[in-house]
């Protein structure tokens, strides 16, 4: 009930705090709402920058330690010497990403590690090949899945040309997949790449040691078609994307 929830005062107004939500809502009006994924969390507290001053508000163990007992299912004393980042984020997985064990991503069998120096991805399973690069991808990215969806070679892993004799009909061996973006793949190297702070970052985005890509498509359909045919041709989502990936290097969603 709405009652039980922790009220913490801030900056003359009195918020619930809502741990299922993530968010501090108004005790007054429901719709003002902070968010603290809007927040920078460092040293385990958040910093609310309001313009003309930037405010401190503890961290959720420390605001609702039952609440996030409940939400994580550990025991309300384990909570007790935890950081938020203990409960939101596999702390394993991220000393390995942080002692420099590369993000995996697996496409149809074939096994890749990110690589920020060439910003894409290097296969594995291959003695020789191309790396799957970012920037190639743009072409196939789908604002509306904020995903990448693109044609991959099975037998030779890499990214498959399209015939444009034949748009409608998907090469030998080929089939449409998708992946998330860079930012999601591998949110600790995308962090030290763009000098974002990694705390701050990861907890907004839990990263994992591997991405499977999804098989989405075996075959062309009329959507499909159209799909590849308008990404090909509009440069206005080509550009809506990489505007979207600078604000996510400055901490702002463009994702509707």
């Amino acid at each position: 009930m709405e009652e039980t929830r922790p009220i913490f005062p801030l900056h003359g107004r009195n918020y619930y705090v809502d741990v299922a939500t993530d968010r501090l809502v108004s005790v007054d009006d429901p719709e003002q709402v902070l968010r603290f994924v809007d927040m920078d969390y460092v040293g385990n507290e958040y910093l609310l920058d309001i313009g003309y001053a930037t405010l401190r508000i503890p961290a959720l163990v420390d605001l609702d330690p039952a609440g996030m007992a409940k939400k994580y299912n550990v025991s309300a004393e384990a909570v007790k010497s935890m950081k938020d980042l203990d409960l939101m984020v596999d702390t394993q997985v991220l000393r390995d990403l942080l002692s420099g064990i590369p993000t995996q991503v697996h496409i149809c069998g074939h096994k890749f590690v990110v690589d920020w120096h060439v910003y894409g991805l290097v296969n594995t399973s291959r003695s020789q090949g191309a790396p799957i690069l970012f920037r190639d991808l743009w072409e196939f990215w789908d604002p509306y899945q904020f995903s990448f969806c693109f044609p991959f070679n099975k037998k030779h892993g890499v990214v498959a040309h399209l015939d444009e004799r034949s748009p409608n009909r998907l090469p030998r061996n080929t089939v449409i997949v998708t992946l998330p973006p860079p930012v999601e793949i591998d949110p600790v190297g995308y962090a030290r790449t763009f000098h974002l702070p990694i705390e701050s970052f990861v907890r907004n985005q839990p990263p994992q040691r591997i991405t499977l890509a999804r098989v989405i498509a075996k075959e062309f359909s009329k959507l499909n078609a159209k799909f590849f045919r308008d990404r090909r041709n509009d440069r206005t989502l080509q550009m809506r994307h990489r505007l979207s990936e600078t604000g996510r290097r400055l901490g702002i969603s463009l994702k509707k």
